[in-house]
């Protein structure tokens, strides 16, 4: 997948370079995202008490995504560059023996890992309009630009009572770092549906469209184990010539 990932930014430099525009209209793309993980990793960052072997979680992030149309051939298409924050918190629940009043007693803990992430996107779309309807599929890759994630083990239940055993304390094996390991490059595949709300008002502003949209990767975040996602969205799309 890594090779797909350098093989689609030459592809993109290339249609930058020699695709011409078919049109004089770009589009500016402001959305929410509400991502569900899921993980399958032992440890971050060398830290050995981070990680149960699976664990879940979701988060909300904004994007901002620049896109132009260009033709290439005969076949017109739209190339888009966007920034993306993906952040969440992923967590897992165990039992776990604390001291409770000097005793020990069975308690939960809960280890959790919050995480942010930068990306920029280079991705290639074509879009398939029916009335005032556009239905739109791309390929793209994101590129890692920082990350931190900070990972803690929580005592929860008994609320308020209880420390662990060997620390004497409710949070434990706290740590914060960046995400070693990570890839460069995550390619993934993108469908949208779009709305036409307003049509164009005057030569420079074209239209309002509402769209909503869902992106699958093709591979992890990361390298030693796996690191997935799914990503739903909602948004605004501006269209206008400049």
């Amino acid at each position: 997948m890594k090779k797909l990932g350098y093989i689609l930014f030459i592809f993109l430099l290339y249609v930058t370079a020699y695709g011409s525009d078919s049109t004089s209209t770009y589009s500016l793309d402001i959305s929410i995202n509400r991502y569900s993980f899921k993980g399958d990793f032992k440890n971050l960052g060398g830290n050995p008490d981070c990680c149960p072997d699976v664990r879940t979680g979701t988060g909300t992030s904004p994007s901002f995504i620049f896109s132009r149309p260009f033709k290439l051939y005969y076949s017109s298409f739209d190339l888009s560059l966007g920034l993306a924050y993906i952040s969440g918190q992923m967590k897992h629940e165990e039992d776990t023996e604390i001291l409770l009043n000097d005793e020990p007693y069975n308690g939960v803990l809960l280890h959790s890992i919050d995480f942010d992430i930068v990306v920029v996107n280079l991705a290639m779309s074509k879009k398939f309009n029916i009335s005032d309807f556009d239905f739109i599929m791309g390929l793209g890759s994101h590129f890692w630009i920082s990350s931190n994630y900070h990972q803690k083990e929580e005592l929860v239940e008994p609320n308020n009572r209880g420390v662990f055993s060997d620390t004497k304390t409710r949070i434990r094996n706290e740590y914060e770092a960046a995400i070693p390991k990570h890839k460069s490059l995550v390619p993934y595949v993108n469908f949208r549906a779009a709305y036409q709300i307003i049509r164009p008002l005057d030569n420079q502003f074209l239209s309002l469209k509402p769209f909503i949209s869902a992106e699958i990767p093709f591979s992890s975040f990361i390298n030693d184990g796996d690191w997935n996602y799914f990503k739903i969205g909602a948004g605004i799309s501006f269209s206008f010539k400049y």
